[in-house]
């Protein structure tokens, strides 16, 4: 007599201990098919900044190539207003950086903070355009006249610094000490007037 086909799972292989784990892994295959790679993980607020395109201070200050107290320092200034979560993390926005950005070029040629503070904040205290237009294009025009007569003197320097350069490459493979008394001949010796870099850089007690 031939035995009946199983019409449904035997009992033995019910309680075989590797179909749970077989059981188990596919349930989550199957959620992360629903939900999608890195939804789940996900939290609402992490979603909603990324959304926002905001960052928080680390990674604002590493775009700027700056410290996490530069930024607060132009937040306590009044120069960047970053906002801030029902936490009180700070989040900075696009434009939070490109302000922090122009304050920290400003600052980094020696323009002073209070100036800066006076060009960024005048606007809001005004009570026109004609007003704002009145008092903000005066100070830039000013900034802008000290900034080509810096450029200018810079540009003077570049070229000294480039020819005294020059000057002392010429010293490249000398095996002697580097002294006017020990080294006579020296080529440099001759030309330090072409550039006043290479005369900061040879011996003080030159004697003319």
């Amino acid at each position: 007599m031939q035995r009946p086909r199983w019409s449904i799972i035997p009992p033995v292989i019910l309680t075989h201990p590797v179909l749970p784990m077989i059981t188990s892994r596919t349930r989550r295959n199957t959620r992360s098919e629903r939900t999608g790679p890195g939804i789940a993980s996900k939290s609402p607020a992490k979603a909603a900044r990324a959304a926002s395109g905001r960052v928080k201070i680390g990674a604002a200050a590493a775009t700027l190539h700056t410290t996490t107290r530069t930024l607060t320092f132009y937040e306590d200034e009044g120069l960047i207003r970053p906002k801030r979560t029902p936490r009180g993390t700070r989040l900075y926005s696009q434009d939070d950086i490109k302000r922090a950005s122009i304050v920290q070029t400003l600052s980094g040629i020696g323009v002073g903070m209070q100036r800066i503070k006076q060009i960024a904040l005048a606007r809001q205290a005004c009570n026109s355009g004609k007003e704002s237009s009145h008092k903000i294009v005066p100070m830039l025009e000013t900034l802008e006249h000290e900034l080509a007569d810096r450029i200018a003197k810079l540009t003077v320097l570049q070229q000294d610094v480039r020819r005294g350069a020059e000057l002392i490459r010429t010293c490249w493979y000398c095996t002697r000490k580097p002294s006017r008394t020990t080294c006579t001949v020296c080529p440099v010796e001759a030309s330090l007037d072409d550039s006043l870099t290479a005369r900061l850089v040879w011996d003080p007690d030159r004697g003319d």
